[in-house]
């Protein structure tokens, strides 16, 4: 076959990712076959022929793949993480748990920690998620997101007063995001604690680009509430800034 030079590579490879990821495999596969003439172990083009084959079901072609690709980049986190796909695939549990860490190990960064708690949530072992998100907020101390991953566990587990006090924890790291005092504001009116949820989403107002959508909530809020004229008022607020937001005419 003709030696494709660099720039053809890449542009043929990025060309491939993108079909993959627009679920057209045989388009991407015709792509990484090309590169895979020219240099039969090129680590990128063998990932993605691996994820390929994952996703058409052959396990052994993608475990091939996959392990040729790691053996030419050992280091290369992101190939574990496709191991560890393929592996829960297969449902070898305990094997992808070991290319999970050995990610985490290779490169502790965000994904590849929330990618090992999202491992353990799927399945249903909350203890280890618990621990993972623990060791995980420790190498990212100035982080909300470890704060907020024990939230949530916390909530599923019906552990309320952690859960209010893990998503405490995530707006002191982060006190102008308004996302977190609406997650918060949510938590606070799912629980029948009404004052509190009110105070949330107006906290929420002081931080938000987009008031109309807070007011919105608010607005439901008090209607929900049995508060109509408050309600009402919101509206006002939203159609006067938006007349053509979605909650303009709620009322």
């Amino acid at each position: 076959a003709a030696s494709l030079n660099p720039k053809n590579v890449d542009a043929l490879l990025k060309s491939a990712q993108f079909l993959f990821l627009a679920k057209k495999l045989k388009e991407s596969r015709e792509r990484v076959e090309k590169i895979l003439q020219t240099d039969n172990e090129h680590p990128e083009a063998l990932a993605l022929l691996a994820q390929i084959e994952l996703d058409e079901g052959s396990m052994d072609k993608a475990h091939a793949a996959i392990d040729r690709a790691i053996n030419k980049l050992p280091e290369h986190d992101a190939y574990h993480i496709i191991r560890a796909r393929i592996l829960t695939a297969e449902n070898k549990i305990q094997e992808a748990e070991q290319s999970l860490k050995k990610a985490v190990a290779i490169n502790n960064n965000i994904l590849n920690n929330k990618t090992l708690i999202a491992f353990y949530l799927s399945q249903n072992r909350d203890d280890d998620a618990e621990a993972a998100i623990k060791t995980f907020g420790a190498s990212f101390p100035d982080l909300p997101e470890p704060d907020l991953e024990l939230a949530f566990l916390y909530k599923k587990q019906g552990r309320l007063a952690d859960t209010e006090n893990s998503m405490l924890a995530a707006i002191a790291k982060k006190p102008e995001d308004a996302t977190l005092r609406i997650i918060l504001g949510d938590f606070y009116r799912s629980n029948n604690k009404f004052p509190e949820a009110e105070e949330a989403y107006k906290k929420a107002l002081d931080f938000s680009s987009t008031p109309e959508d807070i007011k919105g909530i608010l607005a439901d809020f008090y209607f929900d509430r049995g508060n109509k004229p408050a309600a009402q008022q919101e509206v006002a607020d939203i159609f006067k800034k938006n007349p053509k937001h979605a909650m303009a005419n709620f009322v």
